[in-house]
């Protein structure tokens, strides 16, 4: 696959984070990206630092103009971005899983049309073994989010509750419930619990725990499956981004794999 066109909506650091990777590892397959961000100003100052870079005013021209899009935005605009990638046959990787929730309904309309909708594993491990285990059937699927304070300050849930995440002097539960419920308390810190439930036994069966630690300074994502073929369990630990502390790093370089994988005939894991 040469000379191929990316588009990439959200110039963000891992929207950032990915140009540069595909500009520099990916140049026999790609010559040309391009960027939209509802912030002009943020996909201008990205195009200035990579030469096939090109900036266009809405999100429109992505879909007419590119082969592949990656979504790297907000969980808000993923249902209507599979929509149009759908409507105009289009390959799209999403990076807010959280956001396909709304949008499971659109996943046999892409496999009849043939579409590919690529769901990076992000920031845990262990999604190729969970999708081995779900061909025999999973009973539990429990994903425990530790995360230090600041992390989850402004979340919906925390602000609703009126949780004052710095009081907490010891370990503490502040969520309990399936990944429907987790990613409308915390759309933007559990896109983890979403990949899970869609790679595994679905958003309502996957039972998602956040817990907030004050002595934590990494993001850690414990997963539990127990089915037919034995238990998996795996633990993350995740350092963060060097340009964002918000964002893991390795949910960064996931996009970046699933990106190379895209382009490379040899199909490595499940």
């Amino acid at each position: 696959m040469a000379n191929k066109t990316l588009g990439i909506i959200g110039a963000g650091n891992i929207g950032s984070s990915i140009a540069t990777f595909a500009s520099k590892e990916l140049k026999d397959n790609i010559s040309k990206i391009i960027l939209y961000d509802i912030n002009e100003k943020k996909s201008l100052a990205l195009a200035r630092k990579i030469k096939i870079a090109h900036v266009v005013n809405n999100i429109e021209k992505i879909f007419e103009f590119s082969d592949i899009i990656i979504e790297c935005a907000t969980p808000i605009i993923v249902k209507s971005l599979v929509e149009m990638a759908v409507k105009t046959n289009k390959n799209i990787m999403i990076m807010s899983v959280g956001g396909m929730l709304a949008a499971m309904n659109l996943l046999n309309k892409a496999r009849k049309k043939g579409i590919k909708i690529i769901l990076p594993s992000g920031a845990i491990a262990g999604i190729d073994g969970i999708k081995s285990a779900k061909e025999a059937g999973i009973e539990k699927s429990i994903i425990t989010t530790i995360k230090p304070p600041k992390s989850l300050e402004n979340s919906p849930y925390v602000l609703k509750k009126g949780i004052d995440v710095y009081s907490l002097k010891k370990d503490s539960i502040i969520f309990e419930g399936n990944a429907l419920q987790a990613i409308k308390a915390f759309p933007h810190n559990i896109n983890v619990s979403c990949i899970l439930a869609i790679a595994g036994c679905g958003p309502r069966k996957t039972k998602v725990r956040v817990v907030i630690s004050p002595n934590a300074t990494r993001n850690v994502h414990e997963v539990e499956i127990i089915g037919k073929s034995g238990i998996i369990k795996t633990q993350t630990t995740n350092v963060p981004s060097p340009d964002n502390p918000k964002t893991s790093y390795l949910a960064s370089l996931s996009a970046m794999a699933a990106l190379r994988e895209y382009f490379d005939s040899i199909k490595i894991g499940t």
